[in-house]
């Protein structure tokens, strides 16, 4: 399929080069390692796809999610970055955006709810890049998954979880999800979870029969699965917000972010990057 949109889950995109097996220093003790990985993993992505339009999905930033104020424990594994590293992703997207690639993030929203919004409002087909197992509740005949190794359709999901695409949310709740500091039911995987959805449906149509001899316990269970469900479903609402807003001013330039990182063979490609804004179908 000729997709004409990408969408790239731009913390996992972050994360992915932050973990990379190398570390990239400049003379004067600035980390380049984020942002020359991520940059050159787009254009990695770019004449992989050659999609029309490339967007990053970003967190909101400075206000609290609405899934951490419902549930104070989710993603409280998650370890925060250091003061370097978040300055070196602020230039990472000052780049994306003198580049022209489109970037945006909502508040109080995840990068997940913002690429929800996005695969319903760009044009497609759309490929998604991302290994978030939430993502796959978005798989349809026009938007797809790519994880790194292998392009997630519908088929590919039912496949991989044993369940369609619109059911992850419920498999999610009854198996749980430890990415994400969610539990689910104790003794229940994905393949058991499977069973029971395929049998059962939508887990707002379960019985919970398995629990009748003791009512409080089964409402107990209830309560969790429903309220698992609620935290690992997308928000197709969110509001979108530009990255940087549109009143933003800069006297950077794309040479200069890539001389102050030593990216030498990216300024030597310097047109071939410029490529990363694609052609622009929205604004």
């Amino acid at each position: 399929m000729k997709y004409k949109t990408l969408i790239v889950d731009a913390p996992y995109l972050v994360h992915k080069s932050h973990s990379a097996p190398y570390h990239i220093s400049t003379s004067d003790g600035l980390d380049a390692t984020i942002i020359h990985t991520a940059t050159r993993s787009l254009n990695f992505l770019r004449k992989k796809f050659e999609p029309e339009s490339i967007i990053l999905a970003w967190e909101s930033h400075g206000t609290e999610s609405w899934r951490k104020k419902m549930y104070p424990n989710y993603k409280t594994t998650k370890i925060p970055l250091a003061k370097m590293y978040i300055d070196e992703i602020n230039d990472f997207r000052l780049l994306l955006h003198l580049l022209g690639v489109r970037q945006y993030y909502s508040p109080r929203n995840e990068a997940d709810d913002v690429i929800a919004k996005l695969s319903i409002s760009e044009i497609k087909p759309i490929i998604i890049h991302t290994t978030d197992k939430d993502m796959m509740q978005l798989v349809n005949d026009y938007v797809h998954v790519w994880t790194g190794k292998e392009i997630f359709d519908s088929e590919k999901v039912k496949e991989k979880y044993g369940v369609e695409p619109k059911h992850i949310p419920d498999l999610l709740a009854l198996a749980g999800d430890k990415a994400d500091n969610i539990k689910g039911i104790d003794g229940v995987g994905f393949k058991k979870a499977a069973k029971i959805i395929n049998k059962e449906g939508m887990i707002e149509q379960m019985g919970f029969s398995t629990c009748k001899s003791n009512m409080t316990y089964c409402m107990s269970i209830r309560d969790m699965v429903l309220k698992n469900k609620r935290l690992t479903q997308l928000n197709f609402n969110c509001e979108l917000l530009k990255i940087p807003n549109p009143d933003f001013k800069t006297e950077h330039t794309i040479e200069s972010i890539m001389s102050k990182y030593k990216l030498k063979q990216m300024k030597e490609k310097i047109d071939e990057y410029k490529l990363l804004g694609c052609k622009t179908l929205k604004t």
